[in-house]
C-alpha cells in the first residue's frame, strides 16, 4: 500500500457531483496497482458530509455507496494509532488539526497522504489539486 486518503479524497471518489470527482477517479485508475488505504475517520467523515449534502437522515444508502467505492478500488482499512501528542508542530489553527491527524496516520504507516488540500506541508503529502 502506497497511499492514504483523507476525507476530501474519499468524498471526491464517491460523490459524482464533487468538483474533483473526475480527477480523483482518473488518478485512482492510473495508480490502482500501488494500493490505497483509508482510516475509519475518513470513512465516517465522508458519511457525515454526504448525509449533510443529501439531506439523508438514515445512513444506509450512503454507507452502501461508500462501501461499493471502497470494494471496487480495493481500499484497505488502515489502523489509526495516532496520539494527539504526535500531531505536527506545523498546526497554526483548529482547521489543521484533522489534516495533521491524517498526516500522522500516513507517516506511521510509511505511506503518502492523498488530499486536495494545498496547505498540508511535507514530502509525505500528494496534493491532487
Amino acid at each position: 500500500m502506497k497511499y492514504l486518503f483523507d476525507v476530501n479524497a474519499v468524498i471526491a471518489g464517491v460523490y459524482v457531483d464533487h468538483e474533483h470527482h473526475g480527477r480523483m477517479r482518473t488518478w485512482m485508475k492510473e495508480h490502482q496497482d500501488e494500493g490505497f488505504g483509508v482510516p475509519p475517520i475518513a470513512m465516517t467523515g465522508c458519511l457525515r458530509v454526504l448525509m449533510t449534502i443529501s439531506g439523508e437522515r438514515k445512513p444506509s444508502r450512503i454507507v452502501s455507496a461508500i462501501m461499493e467505492f471502497k470494494d471496487f478500488y480495493g481500499l484497505t482499512t488502515v489502523a489509526d494509532q495516532a496520539e494527539i501528542s504526535d500531531l505536527g508542530k506545523w498546526i497554526s489553527g483548529p482547521k489543521q488539526v484533522t489534516d495533521a491527524h491524517f498526516l500522522t496516520i500516513a507517516k506511521h504507516h510509511g505511506i503518502k497522504l492523498v488530499t486536495f488540500d494545498r496547505n498540508i506541508p511535507g514530502r509525505d503529502v500528494l496534493c491532487l489539486n
